[in-house]
């Protein structure tokens, strides 16, 4: 009898494959003004196919993929305090709690 070959729920693998759902590393800035229109950076890796970004749940006014591991967006205006940060590609998304804060 041959055993099943079992395949992994998630597959780590940082290199760039555009199969796996985005991961935040960092947001630079991850401060700005309720106002919006602030230009922010994110890094991780799964950011070719990105389809949204928000924070605290509002669409980003705009954002444009660098590569892989870069995005830059456009703070939307949104009530002040600290919101989540979510990026979304067809396979799933990552959310970095409090990632940013409106002032």
């Amino acid at each position: 009898e041959e055993a099943e070959e079992r395949v992994p729920a998630y597959d780590f693998d940082p290199g760039g494959v555009e199969d796996d759902a985005p991961v935040i590393g960092e947001i630079v800035p991850n401060t700005g003004a309720a106002a919006g229109g602030d230009e922010v950076t994110i890094t991780g890796f799964g950011f070719s196919e990105v389809t949204a970004v928000t924070f605290g749940g509002e669409a980003a006014a705009s954002f444009e993929v660098v590569n892989d591991g870069e995005l830059t967006a456009v703070t939307p205006a949104v009530t002040a305090g600290a919101v989540d940060v979510v990026v979304t590609n067809a396979v799933g998304s990552d959310t970095e709690a409090d990632g940013f804060t409106f002032a």
